[in-house]
């Protein structure tokens, strides 16, 4: 398909020569004499490539150029200006839309440019980036540059005068606006030009309006004056200057906004008929004329006293306002502040009364951004804005509302400005709590499956270690594996300690094996270039804590330390012992009380922290991390943890000299070791029936297999349905129920809510790796004798079935 081209040129030969050219070269050409007529082309014509002529007459090339680029189905559509004024005044055209500009010079040479233009295009070439082709082929003019002087002068003088100045045809179609009379017709300048001048009145009065036009002859006529003539709801008053140029006649409307002069005038000739009925009354009435003076001067009096009643009034409600109120005048400078901005911005009435708005509120030195151009525009209606106050460091919500004097001009600028900082923490806090609770429930799905894997990894790996001697290599690699599923198996319960899905549970704990576990875990995360040091005491170190906590506040702040020495790298010191705390120590802190605590210090070189954040950092949500980095959570979480344990968390910190945190845990004197059955402890044996059932295949098999070895009669089953048939079948088959608690079809603890229904005696072990459905203590409520989280060793399911059995009698 052929492309199509028009051209656009008020010089006939021009047209006949471009078409020629464009025409032999395969293109679908159509030409225009001016804009006007190209604009009724375009309407069923929709070209590729536009060749504009810059001056024509009525609508200009640049003009044409910018009602093109606002229709949409023309938005595609290349634009090249043919214009010599355009290259000798070297005009942005990319400024109006137009794609490229080419010199008018001899037409051979234009051939060429035109040529080697659209091969360009064709190219996907930017056509801007070559500069203004043809300028070569042309001459400076001194009487161009004097005509578009006189142009430019012509167009700033009608672009700021106040009067709305429009050119129409004798049609009424419009060809010219200027700025005023835009914005009196309540459009752009695209939107307007060759829009029909009559359609922008009211109804009513557009029949008026083009019979006026119409019977235009040569001399001016006025409309609007005598009767009335509403434009966009004002009203307005018309002078039409007819032209007659070349056999053409167009006409020049100048437009005055008459409605505040006409109100004004109105109001002034019902004042002059109230005076003037008023002297006939008091001709007529001269006898009563003193008493009618006496009762205007009470009456005056009177309504002086109301008029001051009502300042009064307006003061003290002004004052009252608890929020900053200003006044300001059509500058932006503050002329009146009622007594809580003095209040909340620290600052008396005559330090504010005479400064910028911007200076007071912002600490600029300009107005605010968009703010002069918001009340410049038609609407002047108020707007708000958040703020941060530069010292203050407050945020406030302020609303700016203009003041109209009669004539529709803003004689003034009334400020209200609301702290909302405490709204705004609200709002963060919200935002991070909703970001904590959907990492629990993330969780929470990471949980049980993981302690499923866990549970097969370790309970399998535990099985094998009971066919091997404990001096073949591959035992010691086999703990290894045991060791590390139960870290993975800590990890989990961190995760939901932290996302509070799990309550803390403290117990007698030697602090020495937790920080030496969690320096293996640090060593491999941090850094190469962060050296770490342990200085741990070989004193016993006991006290009654939760490991995953423990675990949790040493990595915190080991990593936030490894994050203040970032870059440069630096020295990581942990040390732990005990220490005796006396009572000119323990007066010191209010949380410590004289007696024997195991202290825990973490030391980094990194970069430390001013006394002001120092009193800040265990506040929830605040952070010193960039963007993105931190949650604001950390050492708030480390500070609760500490106090839940009942010890005390001591800051010390220079800018530049990095940081000190020492922790007290009050010390206990037990020194046994705890935990889960050693290995080599023999494991309790038993011979009874016992019903294993889990919906994971390799659990349920583990099951079987575990608790066969040590002497029990197992039958396991991966469908609690099926094993629900099998225990209705022969309900005194087994001696106890094993049943996983999270399975489909039914759960666990409907399974056992139907066993116990069926034989309420037999002993029930309901299993999880991790539930929020059923807490253990609702588990025992329904009969269930033990709850066993996953992952569980050999050695810990043996001692709790036994245990189960024999308090059953068996």
């Amino acid at each position: 398909m052929n492309e199509k081209i028009l051209v656009v040129d008020n010089q006939p030969l021009m047209l006949r020569l471009m078409s020629n050219f464009l025409g032999k070269k395969g293109y679908e050409v159509k030409t225009a004499p001016d804009s006007m007529t190209a604009l009724a082309v375009l309407a069923d014509f929709v070209p590729d490539v536009m060749f504009v002529d810059m001056v024509m007459p009525h609508i200009s090339g640049d003009k044409l150029c910018r009602i093109v680029r606002s229709m949409p189905e023309l938005k595609n559509v290349c634009i090249v200006i043919l214009s010599a004024i355009a290259a000798e005044e070297n005009i942005d055209c990319a400024s109006f839309g137009a794609n490229a500009c080419i010199a008018k010079g001899p037409f051979r040479d234009i051939e060429q440019h035109i040529s080697r233009l659209l091969t360009a295009r064709n190219n996907k070439e930017d056509l801007l980036s070559s500069g203004i082709a043809g300028l070569e082929s042309i001459y400076q003019r001194e009487i161009t540059k004097e005509l578009l002087g006189s142009r430019k002068h012509f167009e700033v003088v009608l672009g700021n005068i106040s009067e709305g100045i429009v050119e129409c045809t004798g049609e009424g179609r419009i060809v010219y606006v200027n700025a005023a009379g835009a914005a009196i017709l309540g459009s752009r300048e695209e939107k307007i030009l060759v829009a029909d001048f009559f359609d922008f009145f009211a109804e009513s009065m557009r029949q008026e309006v083009a019979h006026a036009f119409a019977g235009l002859g040569e001399h001016p006529i006025a409309l609007g004056e005598e009767t009335v003539l509403l434009l966009k709801g004002r009203r307005v008053a018309l002078n039409v200057l007819p032209i007659v140029d070349a056999g053409q006649r167009t006409a020049i409307v100048i437009i005055q906004d008459i409605t505040g002069r006409k109100a004004a005038e109105e109001k002034l000739e019902s004042y002059r008929d109230h005076l003037e009925k008023m002297v006939v009354a008091r001709t007529a009435e001269l006898s009563q004329k003193n008493e009618q003076l006496r009762a205007e001067i009470r009456e005056r009096h009177s309504a002086e006293e109301r008029m001051g009643e009502a300042q009064r009034e307006w003061e003290r409600t002004f004052d009252a306002v608890d929020d900053i109120v200003a006044l300001q005048d059509a500058s932006l400078r503050l002329t009146r502040v009622n007594k809580a901005t003095c209040r909340i911005l620290r600052k008396t009435e005559a330090e504010l009364v005479g400064r910028y708005c911007y200076e007071v509120f912002r600490g600029a030195g300009e107005p605010c951004p968009g703010c002069m151009e918001h009340f410049a525009s038609p609407a002047r209606k108020s707007y708000s804005q958040e703020i941060v106050h530069p010292e203050l460091g407050r945020t406030f919500l302020l609303t700016a509302t203009p003041v109209m004097d009669d004539q529709g001009r803003i004689s003034g600028v009334t400020h209200f400005a609301k702290d909302i900082s405490e709204q705004k923490k609200l709002e963060f806090q919200l935002i991070q709590a909703q970001k904590m609770e959907a990492i629990g429930t993330l969780a929470g799905g990471i949980a049980h499956d993981f302690n499923n894997i866990l549970a097969a990894v370790v309970g399998y790996t535990e099985l094998a270690m009971l066919d091997l001697q404990q001096d073949m290599p591959v035992y010691a690699k086999l703990e290894e594996v045991t060791r590390a599923g139960k870290r993975a198996r800590d990890l989990v319960a961190q995760i939901l300690t932290f996302s509070r899905h799990s309550e803390a549970k403290r117990e007698p704990l030697e602090l020495r094996s937790i920080v030496k576990e969690a320096m293996k875990l640090l060593r491999a995360s941090l850094p190469s270039t962060v050296e770490m040091k342990q200085e741990i005491s070989d004193q016993p170190c006991w006290a009654l804590a939760d490991p995953v906590q423990i675990h949790q506040v040493l990595m915190n702040l080991c990593i936030n330390a490894s994050q203040a020495m970032r870059g440069r790298g630096g020295l990581l010191v942990i040390t732990l012992a005990p220490e005796e705390i006396d009572e000119s120590r323990a007066a010191l802190n209010p949380d410590l009380r004289p007696g024997v605590y195991v202290h825990l210090g973490v030391r980094d070189t990194g970069q430390g922290m001013g006394q002001e954040v120092v009193g800040r950092i265990f506040e929830p949500f605040f952070t010193t991390k960039q963007s993105g980095e931190g949650t604001g959570m950390g050492l708030a979480v480390v500070h609760g943890i500490v106090k839940s344990h009942h010890g005390a968390i001591e800051v010390a910190s220079q800018p530049g000299q990095g940081t000190v945190f020492d922790l007290y845990f009050p010390c206990i004197t037990e020194t046994g070791e705890l935990g889960e059955s050693r290995a080599d402890s023999p494991m309790s044996r038993g011979t009874e029936r016992i019903l294993f059932v889990d919906d994971e295949p390799a659990l349920a098999e583990l099951g079987k297999q575990a608790l066969g070895s040590l002497g029990y009669q197992v039958e396991s089953h991966g469908d609690s349905r099926a094993a629900w048939a099998r225990f209705v079948a022969a309900p005194d088959t087994f001696d106890l129920v094993i049943t996983d608690l999270t399975m489909p079809g039914m759960t666990g603890a409907q399974l056992a809510e139907k066993i116990l229904a069926l034989r309420p005696a037999i002993p029930v072990i309901l299993t999880t790796g991790y539930s929020d459905i059923l807490t253990e203590e609702e588990a025992r409520e329904l009969g269930v004798h033990e709850y066993l989280l996953k992952p569980f060793s050999t050695a810990r399911l043996a001692e709790v079935v036994r245990r189960t059995l024999d308090a059953d009698g068996h």
